[in-house]
C-alpha cells in the first residue's frame, strides 16, 4: 500500500511539473522575426488599450537590432509614424529580452 501511495504521489508531481512548464517558459533566444512579431501584437494591443493613437496600428517595424543594456542585451523593435505631428513621438520603442519576454516601450530608445 504505501509504495502504492509514493507511486501515486510522484506521479502527481511529475504531472504538475509538467504542466507549470508549458509553453511560454522558454528561456531560448527567439530570432529577430519572432520578435518583430511579438513587438507587432504588442503594438496591436497598446493600440486597443488606447494607450496608442489608432494611427499607429498596421505601422510596419522599421528597424530590429539587439542593443546592451544595463541588465544585459535586449530586442529593440522600432516603428515609425509620420502621421503623428510631434516628432520626438514618431518612433515608437518597444524592448523585449532575447527570450521574447517583454520588457518596455517608449519614443525614446533609452
Amino acid at each position: 500500500m504505501r509504495n502504492l501511495i509514493v507511486t501515486a504521489v510522484f506521479g502527481l508531481t511529475m504531472i504538475s511539473a509538467a504542466v507549470l512548464a508549458g509553453p511560454g517558459h522558454s528561456h531560448a533566444p527567439v530570432s529577430k522575426e519572432i520578435a518583430a512579431g511579438m513587438a507587432a501584437e504588442k503594438r496591436d494591443q497598446l493600440v486597443t488599450s488606447g494607450k496608442l493613437d489608432k494611427s499607429w496600428s498596421g505601422v510596419a517595424v522599421s528597424r530590429i537590432e539587439q542593443k546592451t543594456f544595463a541588465k544585459g542585451p535586449e530586442w529593440v523593435i522600432a516603428f515609425r509614424n509620420d502621421a503623428v505631428a510631434d516628432p520626438a513621438k514618431r518612433t515608437l520603442y518597444l524592448f523585449y529580452a532575447l527570450d521574447g519576454h517583454y520588457l518596455a516601450s517608449n519614443f525614446s530608445g533609452k
